[in-house]
């Protein structure tokens, strides 16, 4: 095919290391905006059905006040019992933000057998009649939790 010197493989690799690094920059310069972190106890959660899409980040990029956000995803027992699911924000950057934002979904108390799946749908809202609302770029985690459900058993015969 080619015969490439030592020298000339060796500038093709740097100048190619060279185009990854700067595409990684400019695509982390694109990445601008608002998201959240999700953590999760005892439940997966996945952006497909199938449960093969994990997802850890929700990017929601430059939020516009009295504008929803919402984002479908799918809940998933992990253990082998049943659970009831819950869901909570924090260590919101900078902290102000949680004043002025409100993060919630629809699954709130759900109860998932072992290994259901269920949608969800996370929605996230920028009030709107704040005057000066400055946070055009904020992070946050949401937990996900899924808490062992004792009443789920079945009733003991009286």
């Amino acid at each position: 095919m080619f015969n490439l010197s030592k020298a000339q493989k060796t500038a093709i690799f740097i100048l190619t290391l060279a185009l990854v690094l700067i595409l990684v920059a400019i695509t982390s310069l694109h990445l601008k905006g608002s998201y959240a972190q999700i953590r999760t106890i005892n439940v997966g959660v996945y952006a497909d059905s199938e449960c093969k899409q994990s997802i850890r980040t929700i990017w929601f990029g430059e939020v516009k006040q009295g504008t929803p956000y919402k984002f479908k995803i799918y809940l998933r027992n992990e253990l082998n019992v049943n659970i009831t699911v819950h869901f909570k924000t924090e260590n919101w950057n900078p902290p102000e933000a949680k004043y002025y934002v409100f993060c919630y979904w629809d699954a709130e108390n759900s109860t998932l057998k072992p290994n259901e799946i269920k949608a969800a749908n996370i929605t996230l809202y920028v009030y709107p009649l704040i005057r000066k609302f400055e946070y055009r770029e904020f992070s946050f985690d949401i937990i996900i939790i899924g808490e062992e459900n004792c009443l789920t058993f079945p009733p003991l015969k009286r």
